[in-house]
């Protein structure tokens, strides 16, 4: 399984940075940390807080699949997206990880042409 180098993490959290400040997000603070996955096929995930505007995004430390520039951006655009539906999810009383998770794999494919 490819290993994610301290250069792609560096990518990553630039990447992270960028799309935080596209979508206007300057008010949250931003931590984004290397682990071991913590299911075995993420590659990345957010620990989001809204009360407190904090987005703690991780990048696993093995993918399952070749780690390049390409499935680095996509993957920050991902998490990030998660902080921007959040405080939308957050009001919504049924499990809607999936819808939310559709969503946001539109809106990677709309940005970006990937899903």
């Amino acid at each position: 399984m490819p290993e994610v180098t301290a250069e792609h993490l560096k990518h990553f959290e630039k990447q992270c940075i960028y799309w935080r400040e596209k979508f206007g997000l300057r008010d949250w603070r931003l931590y984004v940390r290397q682990r071991d996955s913590f299911d075995g096929e993420a590659h990345a995930w957010a620990d989001i807080k809204i009360d407190d505007l904090i987005a703690k995004i991780y990048i696993a430390k093995e993918w399952f699949e070749p780690i390049t520039e390409e499935s680095l951006n996509s993957t920050a655009l991902h998490e990030i997206l998660h902080v921007v539906l959040r405080p939308l999810v957050s009001l919504i009383t049924d499990d809607c990880e999936q819808i939310e998770h559709a969503i946001i794999h539109r809106l990677c494919h709309a940005m970006l042409g990937v899903a």
